[in-house]
């Protein structure tokens, strides 16, 4: 994973995140996805936000989700996703 700072970025974005698949990924081996966020809330809570798109009525369809009704992954993705920043703040010294 890879965690990109923009120097100009709206307000509450606190980093880009890219994931690297590596050789081991098979058909995506050299490739990356692109899009997703972290992003701090008005109370200072962090949250992840996925490739999406707008949909009616205000609703966003994330591009990466759960194949099958009742899965929790894209759930555990983003918990992942948040820790690994915050593991990577914790070693360099810094808040997010």
């Amino acid at each position: 994973m890879k965690f990109i700072r923009r120097e100009t970025r709206p307000q509450r974005l606190v980093v880009e995140v890219e994931i690297v698949f590596g050789e081991s990924a098979g058909i995506l081996s050299g490739m990356k996805l692109v899009g997703l966020c972290v992003w701090k809330s008005d109370e200072g809570r962090l949250f992840v936000t996925l490739p999406a798109r707008a949909g009616k009525g205000g609703r966003y369809f994330d591009y990466l989700r759960p194949a099958t009704p009742g899965n929790r992954t894209t759930e555990v993705f983003k918990e992942e996703v948040l820790r690994q920043w915050e593991g990577r703040q914790a070693a360099a010294g810094s808040d997010g």
